[in-house]
């Protein structure tokens, strides 16, 4: 396919309006767009990934569900979202997932690549009321879920596979990792939630995935352990003394909707345990505030996304009506905190990845691995303004 082609559908989201309110990450989407759009065949935003793509524009969608996004806001982000479409389809994200590129040689790619792709149709197409990406988020996640769901009772009997070794059989010996597994159930529940596709079962194939992830990542103290990445041997998690924040946010969503779904209380009991346990592990002290961190180091790009795709999913569980008050306050009351810092640190309405330090320009390519934590790049700007948004 020409460049050609590409550029003649190149997407382009106009300057937003920004008024009061979520002023703050609206200057921040503005910003993004002005310096790190690309437009590429591979990647939308500069330095970027196939999956960051797909979670930078989902952080945009989030902004069209803000009151202070008004109908003009609105029909921009879903024109932009739309355009977008037009040209990574559901074919085309499949395509590009590398499951048919050669290039990929012994491995087919990350099963999780596509399943970002998947949600951020899902959710846009219940934003926009637009059943063309609900049905592309339904035809990814079909075709993801028939290659990586893995029922070997050899291999812990059942989980969604993160890669497979090219041309080995389906219920071969492959690596499970928890973000795959939270993905699938979280888009498998939001199929499900829309009532749209009650023929395909996607509550039970929704409560199969979550089972299976609940006995391997979820069997430990929450407030002390947290998820970690994968499992072991033993077909249960090991413990990880410095989990991800963003194992931890993904979760919330899923757990949000399979409480919507069956009104049990254990979903939204499961999903408080683990914001108090982030909230007592995964943060650094700032002039007596708490601050959303990551305990490992931001080594590249895609750790840059990690605290925003948890305080995305924190914000996502916020709407819950019936989470307590007391819970509601102290969640709320963190990510202000959180705000309060990374507005200090700001440069121009631009934010790097270490939210309780002053971030820098750098020129790209970046090769030392040390910069990701102040570099600002379209990551840490997409993770900031999930900080930034008032949902």
């Amino acid at each position: 396919m020409s460049y050609i082609f590409w550029f003649i559908t190149c997407p382009k989201l106009p300057q937003l309006q920004c008024t009061d309110g979520d002023a703050a990450a609206c200057r921040a989407i503005n910003k993004l767009n002005i310096n790190f759009w690309d437009g590429g065949p591979l990647t939308l935003y500069e330095g970027g990934s196939f999956w960051g793509d797909a979670v930078t524009v989902q952080t945009i969608v989030d902004y069209a569900n803000s009151p202070n996004c008004d109908a003009d806001c609105f029909d921009d982000i879903h024109d932009f979202v739309s355009a977008i479409h037009n040209r990574r389809s559901s074919f085309v994200v499949k395509q590009l997932s590398g499951n048919a590129w050669s290039a990929w040689k012994s491995m087919d790619s990350s099963y999780d690549d596509p399943l970002w792709w998947s949600l951020l149709y899902l959710d846009a197409g219940i934003t926009f009321d637009n059943d063309r990406l609900l049905n592309s988020a339904k035809d990814i996640f079909d075709w993801v879920f028939e290659r990586s769901w893995n029922a070997s009772p050899i291999d812990c009997d059942g989980g969604m596979c993160w890669q497979h070794e090219k041309d080995t059989p389906k219920n071969s010996d492959c690596y499970k990792n928890s973000i795959t597994n939270e993905l699938a159930f979280v888009v498998a529940s939001g199929l499900h939630n829309t009532g749209k596709f009650g023929a395909d079962n996607y509550f039970d194939t929704s409560m199969e995935i979550y089972n299976w992830f609940a006995a391997g990542f979820m069997n430990h103290d929450l407030k002390k352990y947290l998820i970690s990445d994968f499992v072991g041997d033993t077909c249960k998690s090991i413990p990880d003394a410095a989990p991800w924040t963003y194992t931890q946010g993904v979760v919330l969503n899923g757990l949000s909707n399979l409480y919507a779904a069956t009104k049990d209380e254990k979903y939204i009991e499961s999903a408080v345990l683990l914001v108090n346990g982030v909230m007592n592990l995964l943060v650094a002290e700032q002039n007596g505030k708490m601050v959303l961190a990551e305990l490992n180091e931001i080594e590249d790009m895609d750790v840059q996304f990690f605290k925003g795709i948890f305080i995305r999913n924190l914000n996502l569980l916020l709407t819950n009506d019936d989470l307590s008050l007391f819970s509601r306050t102290l969640f709320e009351q963190f990510i202000k905190e959180s705000q309060t810092i990374i507005q200090r640190y700001a440069s121009e309405d631009m934010y790097g990845a270490t939210w309780t330090e002053a971030p820098v320009t750098c020129t790209e390519p970046i090769t030392d691995e040390a910069l990701y934590a102040t570099c600002i790049t379209a990551a840490s700007q997409s993770s900031a303004i999930s900080l930034l948004m008032n949902i």
